[in-house]
């Protein structure tokens, strides 16, 4: 496949023509800002997992693993939406601009450097405080039991 600078196609509709200048920069504004909406669902759904793994088990559970519906309804509809968005990406670059090309590249890389660490922070910064709290508990409990094993006489 080659890029080019300027392709005289569409793109998603019929009237959407990339060959004007304001066509191609509405397509390349579109694609960096998806991009980044795309790295924001991944990192959206592995901390909303996280954070609700985290919880105690609560009453209106589905399964084994515990993770409350609400939890697992919005976790779809974030894959959903993130592959509609990564179907349209595909699309786009598919037509040959370089341009655009170069937004999904920049857009992916600004969302993991940006947005992947505000969500992170956003959604897990009060659970990893109690997490380093209980896993410091934690390792000095089972210091506490071994040292008492090792000296109770059989």
């Amino acid at each position: 496949m080659i890029l080019a600078i300027r392709t005289p196609t569409s793109l998603i509709f019929s009237e959407w023509c990339m060959s004007t200048l304001h066509g191609l920069s509405i397509a390349i504004v579109l694609s960096l800002f998806i991009s980044i909406c795309i790295e924001g669902l991944q990192e959206y759904r592995s901390a909303r997992i996280l954070k609700a793994s985290l919880r105690k088990p609560r009453k209106n559970i589905c399964g084994p693993d515990s993770i409350p519906i609400s939890c697992k309804f919005s976790c779809t509809l974030a894959y959903v939406c993130q592959i509609i968005l990564s179907y349209y990406l595909m699309l786009s670059v598919m037509t040959g601009n370089i341009w655009i090309f170069l937004a999904v590249i920049s857009g992916s890389a600004i969302g993991f450097f940006i947005v992947r660490p505000w969500i992170k922070c956003f959604f897990l910064k009060r659970r990893m405080i109690t997490l380093k709290k209980y896993s410091a508990t934690e390792e000095n409990t089972k210091n506490f039991v071994d040292t008492k094993q090792t000296e109770t006489p059989f």
